[in-house]
């Protein structure tokens, strides 16, 4: 952690250099933005909207062989 960011971004991962400085964005404003999202789709299913569901894909398994 540096001084000029604060410890908001100490749990934020660099995966890419850049000269500009992280945004934060609250946990509180991620939250009500994913509920207007849900509110969304749900609107739009009930309305008749057409949706397709995706199977999840299975896990691939371990690696079991005994060293």
């Amino acid at each position: 952690m540096r001084p000029d960011t604060g410890w908001g971004t100490v749990q934020m991962p660099a995966f890419v250099m850049t000269t500009q400085a992280p945004t934060f964005v609250h946990p509180e404003l991620k939250a009500r933005e994913a509920n207007a999202l849900r509110d969304q789709v749900e609107a739009f299913i009930n309305g008749g909207g057409a949706y397709e569901r995706i199977e999840q894909p299975a896990p691939r398994p371990r690696n079991t062989q005994q060293a």
